[in-house]
């Protein structure tokens, strides 16, 4: 988040347009392809011995429900990664490691299942392009690897100077079916609601009401609880959100400062 960040503020130093593609995929983990990723173990170099272990604790899982103390029917699970463990999101990143190689023209940045592909140009015109060409080399790499896009959650955003007003609307980015992306004013991306100025402001709303909520609730119980159960409450409840991200949205330092 912080290098995409800085690649947004390094564009606005140098007068230039960032356009960022959001992309959401349906069920990511659930959806990685045990043979596929077996084959990908195999080209980073692990031995026959490796492969046949994780052949084996990727293969003849079965999982069900439990409800009331009542079992659903066993279903075998057939792809996915497991999740919660602990090679669950280490086996996703190794399926995945090769998607950054299908841009060219543009820049990309993978968290888990979180992808944004984005370009800086000067101009509305090669920033189309270049996410454009990249964006149909992601798409069919996608669809060779059987994963599913979802576009009602897919959406690009234009980043710019205030000073600079132009309308997100003029770029007209395309699914493979010719179907158009859904343009963004904000959007949350890793917990942190971006608008198109970097200016944090939606974020700091949304921020300010859930402290604010989370604070009203706690001086509504201050007779149920101790000092000392209050530190905890709050060392868990308010903490966390006060520190999460706060060097993202920090005031920044123009990039081409000489001081």
């Amino acid at each position: 988040m912080t290098g995409f960040k800085v690649d947004i503020f390094s564009g606005f130093d140098n007068n230039m347009l960032t356009g960022a593609l959001f992309i959401d995929l349906t069920k990511a983990f659930d959806m990685v392809d045990h043979y596929l990723l077996l084959d990908k173990l195999h080209s980073i170099g692990l031995d026959r011995s490796s492969l046949l272990w994780f052949n084996s604790y990727l293969h003849h899982c079965q999982q069900c429900e439990l409800f009331n103390g009542s079992y659903s029917n066993f279903l075998s699970v057939d792809k996915g990664v497991p999740q919660g463990s602990s090679l669950g999101p280490l086996l996703f990143s190794i399926f995945i490691n090769d998607l950054p190689t299908k841009c060219i023209y543009s820049n990309i940045q993978l968290y888990a299942d979180d992808t944004v592909i984005y370009s800086s140009k000067s101009n509305i015109v090669d920033i189309q392009h270049s996410i454009q060409h990249d964006f149909n080399s992601v798409q069919l790499w996608l669809q060779s690897n059987k994963f599913l896009l979802n576009k009602s959650k897919s959406y690009f955003m234009l980043f710019q100077k205030r000073l600079r007003p132009v309308a997100a609307i003029e770029i007209n980015l395309t699914y493979l079916d010719m179907s158009l992306i859904s343009v963004a004013e904000k959007f949350k991306y890793l917990g942190l609601w971006l608008d198109s100025s970097l200016s944090f402001s939606a974020h700091m709303q949304s921020f300010v009401h859930k402290i604010y909520y989370r604070l009203k609730l706690l001086y509504l119980s201050i007779n149920c609880f101790s000092l000392s159960v209050r530190k905890k409450i709050i060392s868990h409840l308010i903490i966390p959100t006060l520190d999460y991200g706060d060097i993202i949205y920090q005031t920044p330092i123009s990039l081409t400062s000489d001081h």
